[in-house]
């Protein structure tokens, strides 16, 4: 997120992005999800947000949710030649990135909340695992 502040670094009145996010990140509000992740999950397939909340339970609405296809979306959303279909796509892409936000939150509690008990019996079609620490 700094990485893409520093890029736009446009004026918000008195601060800049730069300036906003280094607020956030020193509030004490900001938490660090995917380093949390690392900590607590080990996983051949990454530790991507699909992979680790679809392991502890979460589902999206949308039967192949990923970046790839969002953007596919995107495009038809924007430039299909009918209306009907951009109309479609506009309301997969939006059910697919609110999922994501829940799915985020979704991840933030469960993180808030963590036990080593709790950590589920995950399938073997490489999601997430726990690491040895949490044993």
């Amino acid at each position: 997120m700094s990485r893409c502040a520093e890029q736009l670094d446009c004026s918000l009145g008195d601060s800049t992005w730069t300036e906003r996010i280094a607020e956030l990140r020193a509030s004490g509000c900001w938490r660090a999800l995917l380093s949390e992740a690392r900590g607590r999950f080990e996983s051949l397939n990454g530790l991507g947000l699909k992979m680790v909340a679809t392991g502890l339970g979460f589902t999206w609405r949308d039967d192949d949710p990923g970046g790839a296809n969002s953007m596919a979306w995107y495009e038809l959303a924007t430039e299909a030649p009918d209306a009907e279909t951009q109309s479609r796509y506009r309301q997969r892409l939006l059910e697919y990135n609110k999922d994501d936000v829940r799915a985020t939150l979704f991840l933030r509690d469960w993180l808030s909340s963590y036990s080593p008990a709790d950590l589920p019996v995950l399938p073997e079609e490489g999601y997430a695992t726990s690491t040895a620490a949490d044993s």
